[in-house]
């Protein structure tokens, strides 16, 4: 994880072990049995230490999505985009989102549990929505390129279209379509966008 600009490095290497703690109580038990206490010990240190590093349920929710946006920025920073077409960058965007999925299991179940609950719960929205839009507004900003540069049909509405491939990449990500073929699938999502072939693009996912 990110450290802050008041984080020590002691402090930051801990935030990121109470994440990955609160990471799995919420995998086992759901975020109804999701308790200080648990993370605490699972991370070897007393409840109030860990407040001290999270201040409450609340900061430890806000540190377990910015643990989510964080796993996905690193594996999106390991590939340069120069010179990529927005066809090319959105195949990109499968091929890491699938990656991450891959490297950390607890992903989906874990987003899938803090969206659900976040329409009726303020405190998870505070820290999820923002996450969602902050997503959507990267999709809507690469379809808009590709339908400027050709890579793309004209006739796309770039942020409804942006719901669309959001949508499409989260479900080839759930556990049920494990099993798909991927490359495959990504490939059938491509073509809904791209103003020409995409078979080149297969390459991308395997």
């Amino acid at each position: 994880m990110t450290s802050t600009d008041t984080d020590s490095p002691t402090a930051a290497r801990r935030k990121a072990e109470i994440a990955q703690a609160a990471r799995a109580e919420l995998l086992e038990k759901g975020f109804e049995g999701l308790r200080m206490r648990a993370v605490a010990d699972r991370c070897g240190i007393n409840v109030a230490t860990l407040d001290y590093h999270v201040g409450g349920k609340d900061g430890l929710i806000a540190l377990v999505a910015q643990s989510l946006v964080e796993d996905f920025r690193a594996r999106r920073n390991l590939t340069s985009r120069t010179g990529m077409s927005g066809l090319e960058e959105l195949a990109q965007e499968l091929a890491d989102f699938r990656q991450v999925r891959l490297e950390h299991p607890d992903i989906h179940p874990i987003m899938a549990t803090l969206t659900r609950r976040a329409p009726n719960d303020p405190g998870i929205a505070r820290h999820m929505l923002p996450m969602k839009a902050f997503w959507h507004g990267k999709i809507t900003e690469l379809i808009a390129k590709g339908v400027d540069d050709g890579s793309l049909r004209p006739s796309l509405d770039p942020p409804t279209s942006a719901r669309v491939f959001i949508w499409s990449i989260l479900s080839l990500g759930s556990p049920e379509h494990c099993n798909l073929d991927f490359p495959h699938h990504a490939t059938e999502v491509l073509k809904l966008f791209a103003s020409g072939p995409v078979d080149r693009l297969k390459g991308h996912f395997s």
